[in-house]
């Protein structure tokens, strides 16, 4: 498990580091790995065949430097739109408020708030104080782009809007539903409350109705965490449902038909309508949750058109985007370019870095969130995506953005968890303490502050202590991935293969592109000798990060153990081709020697001994280059390097300082002769 998380860290030297320090542990551990585990299955022929094929390396770009100076990127916003937009968030803002969707009000505000505080620096508190003092007008007028009178309530609707919304702040959403139906049943046009509960041109304004789906929805979601807090970790297998799916999705379904179909009767244009925008949303995340993606995205997509500032409307269109392919469809599609054509076309490049983190595209994420930084520049949102672009991509700057977070809202815990991870592999134990107290003090009960407190005696070596609070976070957010994965490694150092696999597949049951998960599957797999089974999970994650040489070694080992040496050479030469030839060279050289390839082996011989060189280190590695490149050169009667190679033996001891002390003066005497 150390080896997994250095391995798949940030930082290539304290892998090394680890990897001395750890020697003796893995080989234990392997010595006491049986191959049998009673809940494994013989590997089927279809996934061994699906294990051999090696996908096309796709190359990410080099990290884009933090300002971004191409012209074609998308800069600051003008002082027009920035105006338009900052009039806009506030209204989005204060909408999502009045519906109870908190996440989208609080991503909204955040955002509103530092547009607000450059407009503030710009005009000088000095003249904005004299506008306010002289009663002037110190905004201009901005028009509005949304619809207006869709989001609208009747005025026989705000007692009950107002009692609903309480009930649902208060968590009581079964009351708010009968709130609004027994209200709406009380009208004179309405018949019966389960008319009104099922009926989609009932007469309700979208607002309310939005309000009841979500309630339903709510009430819903609430019942399907008491059962999950009833299971333990280990028993959730993702077949507890949102009970209340099926009756919403057919309310929601008659709601989307009414509406489409007023919309052809009247002939009128799309345009961003927000209390629309806020069914399609909940009709979209309905849909996915029951599986049904392609309707999902569709919904999703007309969602984000209508109100396109809605943040968790795009995060759940990013949920449906699984692939690369899926990508280049929706950045085809007419909704995303018409808004990227208009003043909120920031939030398809929020869109785009987002879901290119969640592919694994770290490089393409950390460019897209490098323009949104010039936009946004005190968003502790952006920062933190930069951040966690630059962890994947092992880049040391990944810390101070981190640390930039902290410093910008030392509350935040969002994305803090994997801060966590980058001191735990750089081993800063007292750091990580005191990570731990904070996000303990801040709120000991977030999913975020378990997993801190778990990598913290994770690092202290007390793994059960760890897996415990990695099971806390998951009963807290049974869907949070980084816990599933963490326990999966801590599974695997106290030697519980059995849940380690059981914790890794939970994982990619939730997110099938955490490759994290992906590559620990294949390393239990490894420990246990069932390399087939390793192979194949070793490629998923070479799929989601072909750019990544750690994937291809692993491949490559895998192939070597299986007696393939042909595709460990592909596979490693792959490795070696995105930029992992530090570790790859030696490998390949013993692999070209054992298939009698003397030319390439000596090719990668020489590369392994300037490496060394170098980086002025010795080994046996070393020792075994000079060897073979001394031995090599002599069948090829190159004298000259035959010296010059032996001659660095002479600096060993040992039954290879003897071979070339004979081979010297084996030299000496056909030159004498």
């Amino acid at each position: 498990a150390h080896f997994s998380r250095c391995l798949l860290a940030q930082n290539q030297h304290t892998f090394l580091a680890a990897c001395s320090r750890r020697t003796s542990t893995l080989f234990s551990l392997l010595a006491c790995v049986r191959v049998g585990v009673s809940t494994l299955k013989a590997p089927s022929a279809s996934m061994a065949s699906s294990a051999q094929p090696l996908t096309p390396i796709v190359k990410e770009k080099g990290s884009p430097a933090r300002k971004c100076a191409d012209d074609e990127v998308r800069g600051p916003l003008s002082r027009s739109t920035r105006t338009q937009v900052i009039a806009h968030l506030a209204k989005a803002a204060a909408a999502f408020h009045s519906v109870s969707l908190t996440q989208s009000a609080k991503w909204a505000s955040e955002h509103w708030m530092v547009l607000n505080e450059l407009e503030r620096k710009e005009r000088g508190e000095a003249k904005r104080s004299e506008e306010e003092a002289a009663g002037g007008d110190i905004s201009e007028p901005v028009e509005d782009l949304f619809d207006s009178k869709d989001d609208e309530l009747r005025w026989s609707e705000e007692p009950v809007m107002n009692l609903a919304l309480s009930y649902v702040h208060l968590k009581e959403f079964d009351r708010a539903t009968h709130a609004i139906v027994s209200s709406v049943a009380a009208s004179p046009s309405a018949s019966t409350p389960s008319a009104v509960l099922s009926s989609s041109t009932c007469d309700m304004s979208l607002r309310l109705r939005f309000l009841k789906c979500y309630a339903q929805y709510l009430a819903g979601e609430k019942r399907k965490y008491e059962r999950v807090q009833e299971l333990s970790p280990e028993d959730q297998t993702g077949s507890v449902m949102n009970p209340n799916l099926s009756a919403l999705r057919a309310e929601l379904e008659q709601v989307v038909a009414h509406y489409a179909m007023n919309a052809r009767a009247t002939s009128s244009p799309p345009r961003h309508s927000r209390a629309w925008g806020r069914l399609l949303y909940l009709y979209g995340v309905v849909l996915a949750e029951q599986k049904m993606k392609e309707e999902a995205s569709k919904a999703l997509l007309d969602a984000c058109f209508a109100d396109p500032l809605n943040w968790s409307c795009w995060v759940a269109l990013s949920s449906t985007c699984d692939s690369t392919d899926n990508l280049n469809a929706l950045q085809h599609s007419q909704q995303l370019k018409q808004i990227s054509d208009g003043p909120f076309g920031f939030m398809v490049t929020f869109f785009e870095g987002y879901v290119a983190l969640e592919l694994q595209m770290s490089s393409a994420a950390q460019e897209l969130f490098d323009q949104l930084y010039r936009i946004f520049p005190t968003s502790t949102f952006v920062i933190a995506h930069i951040a966690t672009a630059l962890y994947n991509l092992r880049d040391d700057e990944a810390s101070t953005w981190f640390q930039m977070l902290r410093d910008a809202d030392p509350f935040r815990l969002e994305n803090i968890d994997t801060y966590s991870n980058i001191l735990y592999v750089r081993e800063k134990k007292e750091e990580l303490s005191f990570l731990a107290h904070q996000a303990v003090t801040i709120d000991k009960y977030r999913p975020e502050t378990c997993c801190i407190i778990g990598n913290y005696y994770s690092l202290k070596g007390e793994h059960q202590r760890a897996v415990v609070y990695f099971k806390r976070a998951l009963k807290l957010d049974a869907k949070f991935l980084s816990a599933w994965t963490l326990m999966g490694h801590e599974y695997i150092e106290i030697k519980n293969f059995d849940a380690a696999i059981h914790a890794y597949r939970q994982a990619v049951d939730i997110d099938p592109r955490d490759y994290r998960a992906w590559y620990g599957l294949g390393q239990t797999y490894e420990l246990l000798k069932m390399l087939k089974y390793s192979l194949y999970y070793f490629g998923k994650a070479a799929q989601l990060r072909p750019y990544d040489g750690r994937m291809w070694l692993a491949i490559g080992d895998c192939y070597d153990h299986l007696g393939l040496p042909k595709s460990a050479i592909q596979a490693m030469e792959r490795a070696e081709a995105v930029g992992d030839s530090e570790y790859v060279v030696i490998r390949l050289a013993r692999l070209y020697n054992d298939i009698k390839d003397d030319d390439k082996a000596a090719e990668y011989y020489v590369k392994a001994v300037e490496q060394a060189d170098a980086k002025k280190e010795e080994d046996e590695d070393l020792i075994q280059a000079l060897v073979f490149l001394s031995r090599y050169y002599l069948r090829k009667g190159n004298d000259e390097l035959v010296m010059k190679y032996c001659h660095r033996l002479l600096e060993y001891s040992g039954k290879e300082k003897e071979y070339a002390k004979r081979t010297l003066a084996s030299l000496h005497t056909s030159a004498e002769q």
